[in-house]
């Protein structure tokens, strides 16, 4: 979960540099090119948790449950990957 109090820029900007230094500071986290340079994904333990295209028109996160992500998109905060 992101943090604001220590990535205050990052929490107004999610731009792709501002994803990845976020998610490169993560525990464990590694960046992996699956499809090819253009898509990011970030893994721990191998698996991902969050995904920027090749479009960079946002980043995909994994939620912990389907709760939360209903609860991101009926309050504004995110929307359904596509």
């Amino acid at each position: 979960m992101l943090d604001r109090a220590s990535h205050p820029r990052e929490a107004r900007t999610m731009d792709r540099a501002a994803t990845n230094r976020i998610c490169a500071a993560l525990p464990g986290a590694t960046l992996d090119h699956p499809w090819d340079e253009r898509h990011d994904a970030w893994k721990i333990g191998g698996r991902i948790f969050a995904l920027i295209g090749a479009l960079d028109r946002g980043v995909t996160v994994k939620c912990p449950d389907p709760e939360t992500a209903a609860l991101l998109v009926e309050t504004g905060r995110a929307e359904r990957a596509p």
